[in-house]
């Protein structure tokens, strides 16, 4: 007798219940998850030519507006072809003997990757350079410095695909002296060019 009237209720009570569940259960999942999309042969490629040198451009330009006015860490423009190479001041940009970036230059570099954030035609190659009192010390630092660096850029929306870090030590200094310059940031951007792209990849001499 149980077991017929469960069948009866059955189709009443239940869209009762689900209705009731329904009101207070609510998903915080999109409605359409984001697309992941990779640089490489499928996405971020320029054309040989003038539309190359016109990304190259476009580029500079974003970077010196975007950087315009910033005091906090020296920052210098080079450019060579089409690739591109800011060079910035390393003891400005992090603590003494330390990898922690300093908190006056992080919206600098918010700001440089907030560009290349949006302009998927590049790889940034991190290269630190330093002076030390031996070429194992400064190698170490410089190498912890440039992920610690990549590593930020990553976090403010840079692919971590088109991203790689360096540490050079002070194997190539500017001055034979310890001066300041020598101890600094370079950030290479080699754009991925279609039929080339490998070469994007590849480290800066």
């Amino acid at each position: 007798m149980k077991t017929v009237r469960l069948r009866v209720l059955l189709p009443v009570l239940l869209p009762v219940f689900l209705n009731a569940c329904s009101a207070k259960l609510s998903s915080s999942l999109p409605g359409s998850a984001p697309v992941v999309s990779y640089v490489g042969a499928q996405a971020g490629v320029l054309t040989p030519g003038p539309a190359l040198a016109a990304a190259v451009d476009g580029l500079q330009r974003d970077l010196e507006q975007a950087t315009r006015g910033t005091r906090a860490v020296p920052l210098e423009f080079l450019r060579e072809g089409n690739v591109l190479k800011l060079r910035l001041g390393a003891d400005a940009s992090f603590g003494p003997d330390s990898a922690e970036l300093e908190v006056a230059a992080l919206e600098l570099y918010a700001q440089l990757a907030q560009v290349l954030a949006r302009r998927p035609g590049t790889v940034a190659h991190v290269l630190v350079h330093g002076e030390a009192a031996s070429v194992e010390l400064a190698t170490d630092l410089t190498a912890r410095r440039a992920a610690s660096l990549r590593a930020y850029l990553a976090a403010r929306g840079v692919p971590e695909t088109r991203l790689r870090a360096e540490g050079r030590g002070s194997s190539q200094r500017l001055t034979p002296d310890a001066a300041l310059t020598n101890r600094r940031i370079e950030l290479v951007l080699k754009p991925i060019v279609a039929g080339h792209e490998a070469e994007a990849w590849a480290p800066p001499s």
